[in-house]
């Protein structure tokens, strides 16, 4: 980014009956709105911002988007200038393989070429969902392929958001791309694999053979809020059926 901010201040709002929204300011007067919330444990979520914005109070918050696209609610063209106004202030954008289209001026092109496009637009990172095919990032120095992880699906909601948790989970702890992607395609399967959109979501510590696989309890819209991205994948997180 051209400039550097700071965050100065974090607020949380709830809004009865169980809904609650985060109101983030920076020392250069730009302002931001996210909704954090599990459904009907709005007072769990709103300590678990309290405690995080302790970390983040001084802190760039670089350029943070998550677009829900709601084709009732305004036109895909409508959605895609919007986006691709954010685009000159942002670093990471996460997106699936119909939507990435969205975020590009002019026509679409393929996979590749629209991520290199928007690499060229000033994005450091292009992350691409594919479904049971994986996902696949791209940044100025290469891309890399993740396939899917195998698992038996149970509900697919919340299995995008879990992906973009642990993308930016990874991301913040200082992972590589190859981590980064591993570790969003396990939480991904760990959202798929269980019911509800976030029952399924793992913890820190405990994962796969005991290894440290799992993160932080995902929460929709808390953690895809906290690292620099524009978030446009809202359900297709690379999951595969199991081999037979």
């Amino acid at each position: 980014m051209a400039r550097s901010l700071k965050i100065t201040r974090i607020e949380t709002f709830l809004a009865p009956p169980r809904w609650m929204f985060v109101r983030v300011e920076t020392d250069d007067g730009v302002v931001g709105w996210g909704e954090p919330v599990v459904e009907g444990h709005a007072g769990s979520v709103r300590a678990a911002v309290e405690v995080l914005a302790e970390c983040l109070l001084g802190q760039d918050p670089a350029a943070s988007r998550t677009t829900d696209f709601r084709a009732r609610l305004w036109t895909a063209d409508e959605a895609g200038a919007l986006l691709r106004e954010w685009l000159p202030s942002v670093d990471l954008v996460i997106a699936s393989d119909d939507e990435l289209p969205r975020c590009l001026p002019g026509p679409p092109g393929g996979t590749a070429e629209g991520a290199a496009r928007l690499l060229d637009l000033g994005v450091r990172e292009v992350v691409v969902t594919h479904g049971a095919a994986g996902a696949t990032a791209f940044t100025d120095s290469g891309s890399r392929h993740r396939p899917a992880t195998p698992v038996r699906a149970v509900d697919p909601v919340g299995t995008g958001d879990a992906f973009v948790a642990g993308y930016l989970s990874a991301l913040l702890d200082g992972a590589d791309l190859a981590g980064r992607l591993a570790r969003a395609a396990t939480t991904g399967a760990f959202a798929v694999a269980s019911a509800g959109d976030w029952e399924g979501a793992p913890t820190r510590g405990t994962g796969p053979a005991g290894r440290a696989t799992r993160h932080r309890r995902a929460v929709s819209g808390t953690a895809a809020n906290l690292g620099p991205c524009l978030v446009t994948n809202t359900g297709a997180a690379p999951v595969a059926p199991p081999s037979s």
